[in-house]
């Protein structure tokens, strides 16, 4: 777009004209990050805070947990749950039921901060860092 810009500027007086830069990879970023919003960051315009709800953010907590004390980086959908409600309990936060719970980390997914691998049963699904 600058360079584009550049070539539409008409030329100066003396008949000279102005170069443009080269846009960088940090400006693209930035930009992209300004239209579609950062992972954690809804497109609201909310603060960051409130905008990735708390039971997500307990989910995310408690995969960290599984994933950081366990050798691999994925475990079922039962065992985050667990974790998830004994952390829930523990911090007298009340938990969602298993269901819901699902529903919680499909939208994690489509946020793009894990992924799921599907099973015949919902317990049995796989949750992929």
């Amino acid at each position: 777009m600058a360079e584009a810009e550049g070539k539409r500027r008409p030329a100066n007086l003396n008949g000279e004209t102005k170069s443009v830069g080269r846009v960088g990879l940090p400006q693209v970023v930035r930009i992209l990050s300004e239209v579609y919003g950062d992972r954690m960051t809804s497109q609201s315009g909310e603060s960051e805070g409130e905008s990735f709800p708390l039971q997500q953010k307990l989910l995310v907590c408690c995969l960290l947990l599984l994933t950081s004390k366990g050798k691999g980086k994925e475990t079922h959908l039962g065992k985050l749950y667990e974790v998830y409600s004994r952390v829930c309990g523990q911090r007298h936060v009340p938990a969602v039921g298993q269901g819901e719970c699902l529903t919680l980390c499909s939208l994690l997914e489509s946020r793009g901060i894990f992924a799921l691998k599907k099973a015949k049963e919902a317990r049995l699904t796989k949750v992929q860092t």
